[in-house]
């Protein structure tokens, strides 16, 4: 997915999102030493059809070895599962089309669907962690 270019800890790691789909992890080094914010991975191709609408994250904690997934939702009623530390696909999902948008050519027919909300939990049993979708 993409190299790590990590030298030193950071005092906070941050994903941003595009409109062609691309994932960036900007780090700030500890300290924390703003002045140094660098770009340490990017994750996917530039491609509009992948346009990300949405990230939620199921932990709070995204320091080096902390286990955690993003729900990345794009364009086309997708959502990626990835891994938080090495952006690798674990699931994908997708919706199915509203009822009514293949029988109709109207643009009031096509319609979009964006994910509003997603929210993980964590099973007590097994510790494994659950995607549920809103």
């Amino acid at each position: 997915m993409g190299d790590s270019k990590q030298v030193q800890p950071a005092a906070y790691r941050l994903l941003a999102a595009d409109e062609l789909g691309v994932l960036r992890v900007v780090e700030v080094p500890a300290g924390p030493k703003w002045d140094s914010i660098a770009q340490v991975q990017k994750w996917g191709d530039a491609n509009k059809e992948r346009a990300i609408s949405s990230i939620a994250c199921s932990s709070s904690d995204l320091s080096p070895g902390a286990p955690a997934l993003f729900a990345v939702g794009r364009k086309g009623r997708c959502v990626d599962i990835l891994d938080a530390q090495t952006g690798q696909q674990q699931a994908s999902i997708t919706a199915a089309a509203p009822a009514g948008a293949a029988n109709s050519s109207s643009s009031a027919g096509s319609s979009q669907v964006y994910v509003a909300a997603v929210r993980f939990v964590s099973a007590a049993v097994d510790g494994q962690l659950q995607l549920v979708a809103a």
